[in-house]
């Protein structure tokens, strides 16, 4: 770590040669990080406890650098730690923290962004070690929410900036989420990133895939807090669209989720479901 201190992001090399070898030392960096995970893994296929300050350092060092190379070559930089999959959660975690962080640079490649960061989700979609089946089905949804940046940390570092130009260009893949990956434990999280700043533009869309799962999965108890979350999401849409202008699937999906909640005696909700059903 104290060795490679002076290693910087390749964007400041000043040939080609020495760009090469400095792309060889994060290649090499990401690998000593998968070995490390790898080693790490016990009888039950999980790693224990939490990253190192080494690890932070490595994590650190490879996504400044993802977006001063081309998708493929950013590719052998974090497959090798994604490719660890829901065992290694804390540190998929941090590294998609670190990801996400590089929106709020002044100088990030957008494009790029939405390239890598679809690469990303796309190689989860098609690992097995990312499956939200079998003994790591708890620790799959945290590293799911983390990918899709709607943990809270990233949600209030990140999403309260407006990028909902990349959001929009994301729906297909938050759809996915919303489809298969959506769990009740997670429905506060979804909820209260729909009704930041950048997650706003997927709102209308977002609260039917809300109510969709919840209908699918014939759920009728919500959490306290993933009650004020869609009732803060709720409230917003209403505060920038007319209820009667909503799409008609939107407008259903709302009256479903508020009275679902009047049902579990939330004094907001049945405020709020009288209201509509009365105009």
């Amino acid at each position: 770590m104290y060795g490679y201190s002076w290693l910087p992001a390749l964007n400041e090399a000043t040939t080609d040669e020495e760009r090469g070898d400095w792309y060889s030392i994060y290649h090499q960096l990401s690998l000593v990080l998968w070995e490390r995970l790898i080693c790490e893994l016990d009888e039950k296929g999980e790693v224990n406890g939490t990253p190192y300050k080494i690890d932070n350092w490595i994590i650190d060092k490879i996504t400044s650098t993802l977006l001063h190379c081309s998708k493929e070559a950013a590719r052998k930089l974090w497959e090798p730690i994604l490719s660890v999959g829901a065992a290694a959660e804390y540190w998929i975690t941090d590294f998609m923290h670190k990801w996400f962080d590089q929106l709020l640079k002044v100088d990030a490649n957008q494009e790029l962004f939405l390239e890598t960061w679809r690469d990303m989700i796309a190689f989860a979609k098609s690992s097995e070690v990312w499956s939200s089946e079998g003994s790591h089905w708890h620790k799959s949804e945290k590293v799911w929410e983390a990918i899709l940046g709607l943990d809270s940390f990233t949600a209030e570092l990140v999403w309260k900036h407006d990028h909902s130009d990349i959001i929009t260009s994301m729906q297909q893949e938050f759809c996915y989420y919303a489809e298969n990956k959506l769990t009740s434990y997670q429905i506060d999280h979804f909820a209260y990133f729909l009704n930041t700043t950048s997650g706003k533009v997927l709102s209308v869309e977002g609260i039917t895939w809300i109510y969709q799962y919840m209908s699918k999965h014939k759920l009728s108890r919500i959490e306290e807090r993933a009650q004020g979350s869609i009732n803060d999401l709720i409230t917003s849409m209403l505060d920038t669209h007319r209820f009667d202008q909503l799409p008609e699937k939107s407008r259903k999906s709302i009256l479903g989720l508020l009275k679902l909640l009047a049902d579990c005696q939330n004094t907001k909700s049945m405020e709020l479901f009288k209201k509509l059903v009365v105009c």
